[in-house]
């Protein structure tokens, strides 16, 4: 029963690795009612669709705002300070210059989210639309049960962020590479060590891991509700690295049946929206 919707998958800013057209063609052929459409970063994005003579103006007022939601003590919680120039023209050489860019600093998750959601088109509101930024920032968001910040793979919301980062870092790496580390061993040497165990930067495998948090993020919006309590369903909230590989590269089985159906439910010809997307 998939309501008629168009979805928008933004491109993230450092591309190697990721093939986007597999993305796109995998969204459609799981959801044959959708239009999916594949756009470049949303930064670009948003300049095309801005009057050219702002786009230096636009620029340097996204910067500074991007540079001012960096988390500076994951400790505390999040204030917005104001940021150093330097900070500033990082970010306006990140939106310029992406393929050129790699890294930087720790970003504020919810803070980030509700910026991106105004570059968003108002012609493409969320309620007929399904907007997902891929996106190579890392950011996290605050747990009030230990009083501190946790870096996130996703964000699912209006639009959803899923960072490619994020799929490093957030899930946890082996306890035995933690033990290591700790004891002192070189940490790419542990890399080498682990290395199959563990997604790292511009792994060949990140295209695959993607359709799983792209997946959360389509049934976010078509339900509300996009994880899967079955360790083998690719809507698996994983928080270990071990965990990723299994739900999305060595499942016996893509989908638990549960979600076999409900993606067969949503799929299903009739004409009239679900009750949780009418307003």
């Amino acid at each position: 029963m998939l309501y008629q919707k168009s979805l928008y998958l933004y491109r993230g800013e450092a591309r190697a690795g990721i093939h986007y057209k597999e993305l796109a063609d995998y969204l459609q052929q799981l959801f044959p009612a959708l239009e999916i459409v594949p756009r470049d970063d949303i930064f670009r994005k948003a300049l095309l669709t801005g009057e050219a003579a702002q786009g230096e103006k636009m620029i340097r007022s996204w910067a500074r705002r991007l540079a001012a939601l960096k988390i500076v003590n994951p400790a505390e919680e999040f204030r917005e300070l104001e940021p150093f120039p330097a900070e500033v023209k990082f970010e306006i050489k990140k939106i310029t210059a992406p393929e050129k860019i790699r890294g930087g600093p720790l970003y504020e998750g919810v803070q980030l989210s509700q910026f991106l959601s105004e570059l968003i088109p108002v012609s493409e509101p969320p309620g007929e639309c399904i907007h997902i930024i891929i996106t190579d920032r890392l950011f996290a968001t605050w747990n009030d049960d230990d009083r501190r910040y946790h870096a996130r793979v996703s964000i699912y919301n209006f639009p959803s962020i899923i960072s490619t980062a994020g799929i490093v870092e957030a899930p946890a790496k082996p306890r035995e590479f933690y033990i290591k580390l700790r004891m002192g061993f070189n940490r790419e040497g542990l890399k080498d060590e682990f290395s199959g165990r563990f997604i790292d930067y511009d792994d060949p495998r990140l295209t695959e891991v993607l359709k799983g948090y792209l997946l959360q993020a389509i049934l976010f919006h078509l339900q509300g509700e996009p994880f899967c309590l079955d360790p083998n369903c690719r809507l698996y909230n994983a928080h270990f690295q071990e965990e990723v590989l299994r739900a999305q590269l060595h499942s016996p089985y893509e989908f638990c049946p549960r979600h076999r159906e409900i993606l067969h439910l949503l799929n299903s010809d009739i004409s009239t929206p679900p009750p949780f997307l009418v307003s």
